[in-house]
């Protein structure tokens, strides 16, 4: 898909391994795998690399377990792309106003949730879906208020904090 999805304000990127065994396409929502259990339904040892919220799988196999694990381990979104089959450094903005699509058309206000999207139990990896009562898996927050938008502006909500440290 390599999407430029990148609207304004610095993006304050960071540099992050990007493992052989992923792809990685310009425009992904990325978390940093820096806890066991991230992938491969909960087996895998953290390795503090990047990886597509579409790798995300802890061993809990819900929707709402994995958009948990999607939003506490969010990094930004990936400025390039990395082929399967090579070990690479890619660039992750951490910060900035990006625009993705919606699951499904939606009215919204500034200041609204933006969340990780997926089916079953799967996330997307370009998707975005607003908060629903009950859940706060927050990725970042509307710009604006739109009706029935097809997509979202948002300002991210990385786990890079002041001073580039990871909280």
């Amino acid at each position: 898909m390599d999407t430029n999805r990148h609207i304004k304000w610095p993006t304050l990127s960071v540099a992050v391994e990007a493992r052989g065994s992923t792809e990685i396409e310009k425009g992904d929502l990325i978390f940093l795998d820096r806890m066991d259990g991230l992938r491969n339904n909960g087996t895998s040892t953290a390795n503090n690399s990047a990886y597509p919220f579409s790798m995300i799988g802890g061993a809990t196999k819900t929707l709402a377990s994995n958009q948990k694990l999607a939003a506490d381990n969010f990094l930004g979104v990936a400025s390039g792309s990395s082929d399967s089959g090579t070990t690479e450094n890619i660039a992750v903005a951490t910060s900035g106003y990006f625009k993705f699509p919606l699951r499904s058309p939606k009215t919204y206000k500034v200041g609204q949730v933006a969340m990780p999207a997926g089916s079953g139990t799967s996330l997307y990896s370009q998707k975005v879906v607003l908060w629903e009562s009950g859940s706060t898996y927050p990725l970042g927050y509307a710009r604006r208020d739109v009706v029935r938008g097809a997509s979202i502006t948002f300002l991210l909500r990385s786990i890079i904090g002041p001073g580039g440290k990871i909280q």
